[in-house]
């Protein structure tokens, strides 16, 4: 494969860079897995019962599980963007991202390979076990399946899915070039 340059696109490069990202969600997963899986629990639990038993009120449930979801986004943001002292953002530190266009342009091909792994997380993870495997159910066992399959989903696919959206801006700022504050100018009398 030749690019308009006439230099070779070497695919594996690409591979790794896309494949980089995952890697890291997994990695960051493993390293907080007590305090992922205690946010987790909220809204599996909420889920489980909400299938079992139609009755439950929804409103104050549904609440709780966006608070336990809103309350991970917050924790894996201050670990992974806050904390690391490699991407120091909004640390005050004098230093913010700059984009520039090339940062930019290079983004797009590795946002595309994103999406692609998250289409194929997407069949693997919720049209099989929903779509598929769900036939093989008998329909008197249907709520039980779907209640099981919703807390698990809810401790495992969806905070990682979180953490793998994170860890891409994560990676936006970590290629992004720093660009030292400019200290504003005395003013004139």
């Amino acid at each position: 494969m030749k690019r308009r340059s006439g230099s070779t696109l070497s695919v594996r490069p690409f591979v790794n860079s896309v494949l980089e990202t995952p890697r890291w969600a997994l990695s960051f997963h493993r390293r907080h897995v007590l305090a992922i899986t205690a946010l987790g629990l909220v809204a599996a639990s909420e889920r489980f019962f909400s299938r079992l038993f139609e009755d439950l009120p929804r409103l104050p449930l549904e609440a709780l599980t966006m608070a336990s979801r809103l309350a991970l986004v917050a924790y894996v943001i201050h670990l992974a963007l806050r904390k690391d002292p490699a991407v120091a953002f909004g640390r005050g530190e004098g230093s913010v991202p700059k984009r520039h266009p090339t940062t930019a342009r290079a983004f797009l091909p590795y946002l595309a390979g994103q999406g692609v792994l998250l289409c194929a997380a997407m069949f693997v993870f919720d049209f099989l076990p929903e779509q598929v495997f769900a036939r093989y159910v008998p329909a008197a066992h249907h709520p039980l399946y779907f209640g099981c399959l919703l807390a698990l989903k809810n401790v495992t696919v969806i905070p990682f899915t979180l953490i793998w959206a994170t860890g891409m801006a994560r990676r936006q700022l970590l290629i992004a070039e720093p660009v030292l504050a400019t200290p504003a100018a005395p003013a004139r009398a």
